[in-house]
């Protein structure tokens, strides 16, 4: 009979598991949406956030392809973005809007990063990603707020200025300049 102590072996592999349901749980309430994908694309594992944020089971994104889910007009910057990445450049970032189930539309901003292996082929993605959608509704709430306060300025013929007497320093409005012949 052979005999092999296998009580090291066991306790390695015990110790493996441990950190694998720790790692699991650490990633399964993160803030985030952390996305697994194969080299071909497909999406081989997700957080719960990932099927929150995107109203999707665990089941319906495992095994598709995540670029349905972006509208067409997004899609090119999408797979650009994607496509970029190699040994090289191995992390993108970038913001994209995204189709939930039910038709509606959310704006999401995604770092992904290309994996390989010790002989240099890629292996998977890994991405992090988050909604955005409150953020851009502000930015573009401000922006419509600059263009109504742009447009006031023009009609009344004024400007405005702001001066901050720690920097020294003077802000304009176009219109200012205009006004006072600049």
């Amino acid at each position: 009979a052979l005999v092999h102590d296998i009580t090291e072996r066991q306790r390695i592999e015990s110790d493996l598991r441990a950190s694998e349901a720790r790692f699991r749980i650490f990633v399964d309430h993160a803030t985030d949406a952390f996305f697994l994908q194969g080299a071909g694309g497909l999406i081989l594992d997700v957080n719960r956030q990932a099927c929150e944020s995107l109203g999707y089971t665990r089941e319906e994104l495992i095994g598709h392809n995540f670029v349905p889910m972006i509208p067409e007009e997004d899609t090119p910057q999408v797979v650009a973005a994607f496509n970029s990445l190699d040994k090289f450049n191995q992390m993108a970032t970038y913001e994209h809007r995204v189709i939930l189930p039910d038709g509606s539309l959310r704006w999401q901003q995604w770092t992904d990063r290309a994996l390989y292996d010790a002989q240099g082929h890629l292996v998977e993605y890994q991405a992090v990603g988050r909604d955005i959608t409150e953020r851009k509704r502000l930015e573009e709430s401000l922006q419509a707020s600059e263009q109504r306060l742009q447009l006031a300025l023009e009609a009344a013929n004024a400007g405005v200025w702001e001066y901050d007497r720690t920097a020294n320093r003077a802000v304009w409005s176009d219109s200012n300049y205009r006004l006072m012949g600049y």
